[in-house]
């Protein structure tokens, strides 16, 4: 699988009615409802297969074996539609790589949150919030 997702919890909570509420913590948490093949019975596995379906792995990275993670931020919204992605931390920032090739590799991740289709939107007391997630992309190339 050429990338993974990894999960990190958010830590604050907050409690305003129209408030970004932390993925951690909350009544429901937002469910990735990407279908592919029977990831509908596994939706467990539905960030996997979507990421194993969609990345693009940057070809310049994969001739120099360039692997590494890369953190997103983004907020699964009250539709479920995914808004505000933000790089966090760059593949770079861990190892030396050259920054035009990383560049890619971020652009890339960024890209894969930015299309994604919607999600179940995380619930408190019943009601569609606005949720804040942060994740790690692995560009980790096959052995």
């Amino acid at each position: 699988m050429p990338a993974f997702l990894s999960y990190l919890p958010a830590q604050a909570q907050n409690t305003k009615p129209d408030s970004i509420y932390q993925y951690n913590g909350i009544d429901e948490n937002p469910i990735f409802t990407y279908q592919y093949k029977n990831s509908k019975d596994r939706p467990d596995l539905a960030f996997g297969y979507y990421f194993m379906n969609n990345l693009r792995y940057p070809k310049e990275a994969k001739q120099l074996g360039i692997e590494g993670k890369v953190m997103v931020e983004f907020i699964i919204e009250k539709d479920g539609s995914v808004s505000n992605v933000t790089l966090i931390k760059s593949i770079h920032s861990t190892n030396n790589y050259p920054n035009d090739i990383s560049k890619k590799c971020n652009e890339e991740a960024l890209w894969l949150i930015r299309e994604m289709p919607k999600w179940k939107a995380g619930r408190q007391n019943g009601k569609p919030i606005r949720t804040k997630v942060n994740y790690f992309v692995d560009f980790r190339l096959e052995d």
